[in-house]
């Protein structure tokens, strides 16, 4: 390079390197290598990126990337760590890079050496007989460019492809030596034979090899010319099939699928089919049994409900066997992998049980319990609620199946305290049971504090409140007072809606009670969007010249099942021109929001326009929007583009809520509006 002035040298201080390990890994392997870029110079430099790519001797691209460094402090060395993936075959890889700095670019190249190693496998004939008993013979070679003696593992396969089945195995450890070439044929193996039943008919196969170092990492692979196989008939076998585990417990139920081959056979006229558990300790447990007549149409599926076993381990772990048997002589016979059955049965208890401490008899009551269970297979449990007063028989409540969840919190109600003839009672016991499969597992109790009748003065009852509504349905709903006063008494009547969006007050009235004489109080309301997937109460509240009492009717809020809301945008210029994508900085424009609800009478409704990139919140409008009297709303916000340094892509996006809770995603559907700022 000739000398040129220091002002020139805008490379002068940036001095890349690639730095490739001193041990070479083998094809197949990964491979790394280090990017070095040091700062020499006597100031900081910064805006450096780092290209690279990896190629292979064919020039095929095998990893890229670009790494940027925002600053170098003078002195200061970068490094890149990069690996990856050699291809076996491939001796050689080439690592172009290049620094791109204050406009220009400095290249670096480095070269990445492989060990190799190749086998090659050629068969002995073209065609081959499968007896069972004549192995297949072969011969080849395998070199490698490694100096020293190494250890490898060998394996050698006879494959069908079209059935994608290996039909016969042989491994054996080597070693290949440092003159670089080894020569073997099947004499250096155990024979390779094929089994008679291997498949049907003329089979295209083709030889196998694979060479793993001792650390079992395959370094070569061979696939040799396709020679031909022929099978003659087989005697008839049967098949089982089942996904069983290392470990199943009682009562998982387990499904096998038996199937008989007979071609080429005659099938034997009075033959079944014994499927046992086989022990490790000899001892057999009967599954099913099958004559060869439910094989006419097919496999046979049947499910194996895993009995509960006790004893030692060999008493517990063993397969599932199959035998074909005719007149007592064994025909064929087949079994699954071994597994164990746990000791271990379905335990599970009732955590916790939650309800209110004290109520009236006719009261509505919620609850709340939790259930453990040690295991999640088996069957579903049983769950009973009673009441019982002392002295008297239970009075069932609910009786449903709980799923198969090791932790399980579960809400129930809401569940009318019933009363009894008699005294009455100062209390009333809950009792919660859990069973499986008719077994009681766990009970749990708690004590619900009776009050005295008299103190509810009114009896209020609710009507019209279904117990799941939908966001923004409108309810219709009344209230039924019925005084159990002495006199006639006048009464401030409130009623209001309590959700997580908030209290709203529905009603207020002053109503004179007479005693044994029943009042009505409407009460309409519409469900809050923002409450969906919650539970909510129209509470009534009684305010009398000397106490005060409350009611309250419980209802679920469902999802939203579709948008309530569609919004569009649009762009215009100063002139009201509709602009397509391309908006110049520092420009005024005009964007255009419609609004379509399919719902009117909304209330208490905020809505804020975003303007947004990917990355930050650009601008963000607040547009007034308390209630909706139509079904289209249209506004326009006027906002000058910012002034960027680069291509900006920006987009609109609405954020809409009531009474101060955003609302979900799913109460919109927005059609969202993307351009460029240049």
């Amino acid at each position: 390079m000739p000398k040129l002035p220091t002002w020139l040298c805008w490379w002068k201080g940036i001095e890349p390197e690639i730095v490739v390990g001193k041990e070479r890994v083998f094809a197949g392997q990964e491979a790394d290598f280090k990017i070095t870029v040091m700062n020499s110079s006597d100031y900081e430099t910064g805006g450096i990126s780092v290209s690279y790519s990896v190629e292979d001797s064919d020039r095929n691209i095998v990893s890229q990337n670009v790494h940027p460094i925002t600053r170098i402090d003078s002195g200061e060395i970068h490094v890149i760590d990069v690996s990856f993936e050699t291809r076996l075959g491939v001796t050689a890889y080439n690592v172009i890079a290049s620094v791109a700095v204050a406009g220009r670019e400095i290249p670096v190249t480095a070269t990445l050496n492989t060990y190799w190693v190749r086998a090659n496998l050629r068969p002995s004939t073209t065609t081959q007989f499968a007896d069972g008993k004549a192995p297949v013979f072969f011969e080849g070679e395998i070199e490698t460019n490694y100096a020293a003696p190494m250890e490898i593992d060998s394996m050698v396969e006879v494959v069908a492809p079209r059935k994608e089945r290996i039909l016969a195995r042989s491994e054996e450890k080597m070693v290949l030596g440092g003159d670089g070439i080894l020569l073997i044929d099947s004499d250096d193996f155990d024979p390779l034979i094929i089994p008679a039943d291997a498949s049907e008919g003329v089979e295209r196969c083709r030889l196998r090899m694979t060479i793993d170092d001792r650390q079992g990492t395959q370094i070569a692979s061979s696939i040799s010319k396709p020679f031909y196989v022929g099978f003659t008939g087989r005697p008839i076998q049967i098949s089982l099939r089942s996904s069983i585990g290392t470990v199943i417990h009682p009562g998982d139920s387990i499904p096998i699928e038996l199937d008989i081959r007979a071609e080429g056979s005659k099938q034997p006229e009075n033959a079944t089919i014994d499927v046992v558990f086989l022990a490790d300790s000899g001892q057999q447990h009967r599954i099913d049994s099958y004559s060869l007549s439910d094989f006419l149409e097919g496999p046979v599926v049947m499910h194996w409900r895993v009995p509960s076993l006790k004893g030692t381990p060999q008493e517990r772990t063993g397969v599932i066997k199959a035998v074909l048997l005719e007149e007592s002589q064994k025909l064929s016979a087949t079994e699954s992998q071994r597994f164990m059955i746990s000791d271990q049965g379905i335990m599970m208890n009732i955590d916790s049980l939650r309800v209110p401490k004290e109520a009236r008899v006719g009261q509505e009551i919620s609850g709340w319990l939790r259930i453990r269970r040690n295991l999640e297979q088996g069957e579903p449990a049983i769950l009973r609620l009673w009441f019982n007063y002392t002295g008297s028989d239970p009075i069932p409540a609910i009786e449903q199946s709980v799923k198969q969840a090791r932790n399980l919190s579960l809400a129930f109600g809401p569940l009318e305290i019933p009363g009894i003839a008699g005294p009455e009672e100062d209390e009333v016991e809950i009792i919660a049971e859990i069973l499986y499969q008719g077994t009681l597992l766990d009970r749990r109790s708690a004590v619900i504090a009776l009050k005295e009748q008299d103190l509810a003065r009114t009896q209020v009852e609710f009507s019209g409140i279904p117990s799941f509504v939908r966001p923004d349905d409108g309810i219709s709903s009344v209230v039924h007072l019925t005084s159990r006063a002495e006199s006639p008494e006048q009464v401030n009547v409130s009623a209001r809606l309590e959700s997580v969006a908030g209290n709203e007050l529905l009603a207020t009235r002053d109503i004179l009670l007479e005693p044994g004489k029943p009042s009505l109080l409407p009460v309409d309301f519409r469900v809050p969007i923002s409450a969906e997937m919650s539970t909510a109460h129209l509470v009534v509240e009684l305010d009398y010249s000397d106490s005060k009492s409350s009611n309250k009717k419980r209802f679920k809020v469902k999802a939203i099942e579709s948008p309530i809301f569609t919004v569009g945008f649009s762009i215009k210029d100063e002139r009201g021109k509709p602009i397509p994508g391309l908006v110049p900085r520092v420009t005024p424009v005009k964007i255009g929001v419609e609004i379509m609800s399919r719902s009117l009478g909304l209330k208490d409704l905020q809505m804020a326009l975003r303007v947004m990139t990917r990355r930050e919140l650009s601008a963000e409008f607040q547009i007034p929007f308390d209630t909706i009297d139509s079904e289209e709303f249209q506004t326009e916000i006027e906002w000058t583009t910012p002034s960027v340094d680069m291509v900006t892509n920006f987009y609109l996006d609405i954020v809409m809520s009531q009474h101060g809770r955003q609302l979900p995603s799913r109460a919109l559907d927005i059609t969202k509006k993307q351009f460029t700022v240049y």
